[in-house]
């Protein structure tokens, strides 16, 4: 993904198993944003996840475009439920409290979710 010039990669992994169902995990990292990386968990009817940066102003700005993100992912889904979150430590061992997982989702759904949230970070990369 190319931001501001600079080409950022970006790392995506969708999780289909007996455990965890339509789990999507999102790294990328910048010197102009820094890292971050995505949870989300589609659940029956939503989204639910958290984004955490270690750059406050990614994560601030990021923040800020939740009502563009929210609508745009309402489109397809009864509710997003996204957390925001900042730290300056690299590994960030976190979870947060999932509804049922038990939803089959297709990979072009996810894929389609995460390119909505990359999206949404790259329009903030070049703001």
């Amino acid at each position: 993904m190319e931001i501001q010039g600079e080409v950022t990669g970006v790392h995506l992994q969708f999780t289909h198993n007996e455990r965890e169902q339509g789990l999507i995990r999102m790294t990328l990292e910048s010197d102009r944003m820094g890292r971050l990386c995505g949870y989300l968990q589609v659940t029956e009817g939503g989204i639910q996840g958290y984004f955490v940066g270690n750059e406050p102003e990614t994560v601030m700005n990021l923040k800020g475009s939740t009502d563009i993100i929210n609508s745009s992912i309402r489109k397809e889904w009864t509710f997003c439920e996204i957390e925001y979150i900042y730290s300056d430590t690299r590994d960030i061992p976190m979870d947060w409290t999932r509804r049922s997982a038990d939803v089959q989702v297709s990979n072009e759904r996810l894929y389609s979710l995460s390119k909505e949230f990359l999206q949404a970070v790259k329009a903030v990369g070049e703001a």
